[in-house]
């Protein structure tokens, strides 16, 4: 059996005026002197309400950030995890345990040492910054991300905290936009082709028509003149509209 030194117990307690305090209890066996045989007990109470709220502090936001629904991780200056959160663990294949020894080159392949000794100091001089990048998922599959990272000293130490979340359907979003304006456009020039054909198609044969009935309109009977009249007047009104067609076909064909 080994000998009990010390015992150690954590607290809550009232004070005057209700409010909780903790205390750490720690009780150490007394002897007399030259013998073994406990005749006693000293218990000294201390007051650890600063480091209980820290304590429970640091928890809180560490589960926040465990929970956040993108990729969280924290760097040190080699780049290696010094946390990661659990979204990021799973997309990465990482298990907790092991998060600790894997490095940012693990899942940006495309990032070389040089280059992330740059980058770290460039981010300590702007503090703040925000860019696009690629990351690996546990199968090798490369997904594009935007990055957000802070240089943060903690207990005397560098870290880079970085907010990453994957673009991938955000980029599967703008290249189809970007497809549905082409096709869009291309239809807009489609419509304005077809009716600058229209209208030049159909205003040949108008031209024909109008010119024909002025040229007959000099030697004919009333009745006669007024049919040709009639026939110029509806030749011209479609002639106009056809124009004015033809006007809005070029300027949407730009």
């Amino acid at each position: 059996t080994g000998k009990v030194l010390r015992i150690d117990h954590e607290i809550t307690l009232l004070s005057s005026d209700d409010s909780e305090y903790h205390v750490m209890l720690s009780a150490y066996p007394s002897a007399n002197a030259g013998s073994e045989c406990v005749v006693g007990v000293v218990l000294v109470f201390r007051d650890v309400t600063d480091e209980f709220i820290h304590h429970e502090l640091h928890e809180r936001a560490e589960f926040a950030l465990e929970h956040l629904p993108g990729e969280v991780y924290f760097l040190n200056e080699e780049g290696r995890f010094v946390f990661i959160n659990k979204l990021a663990r799973d997309r990465f294949g990482f298990d907790k345990a092991g998060a600790s020894e894997k490095y940012i080159f693990d899942v940006n392949p495309s990032l070389t040492k040089e280059e992330w000794q740059e980058q770290w100091k460039d981010e300590f001089r702007r503090s703040v910054s925000r860019s696009e990048t690629t990351h690996v998922n546990a199968d090798g599959i490369e997904y594009p991300v935007e990055v957000f990272v802070r240089s943060i000293t903690l207990n005397g130490f560098d870290y880079m905290c970085v907010f990453a979340s994957d673009l991938t359907d955000k980029k599967k979003q703008e290249l189809e936009l970007i497809a549905a304006r082409e096709d869009a456009e291309a239809a807009s020039r489609a419509k304005s082709q077809f009716l600058s054909n229209m209208s030049h198609e159909i205003r040949t044969p108008l031209n024909a028509i109008i010119g024909f009935s002025e040229f007959l309109a000099d030697d004919v009977t009333p009745d006669q003149k007024e049919m040709l009249d009639g026939i110029l007047v509806a030749g011209n009104s479609l002639l106009e509209l056809i124009s004015d067609v033809l006007d809005i076909a070029t300027i949407e064909a730009g």
